[in-house]
């Protein structure tokens, strides 16, 4: 049987649907958003992270955003090409919209 989704994976692909397809299905221990069959991002633990380029890292970074981590044998390991989403993203609709595109056009 398959996992219910998020109420927050749900908010997002509703949100995004507006402006591009959106699906989700499982992806590790949380969700992965797809448009068009390619991720643009993942949820884990409640907290969205972009798949990025490394331009948009750069740009990420200075804005305070941090890479997607996991602890592995008691070891952080660093998976940069996922960045969190900025803040405030989730705060206002269409700067969501506008990086969720951002990332899109990137993949």
């Amino acid at each position: 049987m398959a996992s219910p989704t998020p109420e927050f994976v749900t908010y997002l692909i509703s949100e995004l649907s507006g402006i591009f397809p959106v699906n989700a299905c499982r992806f590790f221990g949380g969700w992965q958003l797809q448009s068009d069959n390619k991720q643009f991002a993942i949820v884990m633990g409640g907290t969205l992270f972009f798949r990025v380029d490394d331009a948009l890292r750069d740009e990420m970074q200075k804005l305070g955003c941090r890479p997607f981590s996991y602890v592995k044998q008691g070891t952080q390991v660093l998976v940069p090409k996922y960045m969190s989403a900025p803040d405030g993203v989730l705060d206002e609709l269409d700067l969501l919209r506008t990086w969720a595109a951002r990332v899109i056009a990137g993949t």
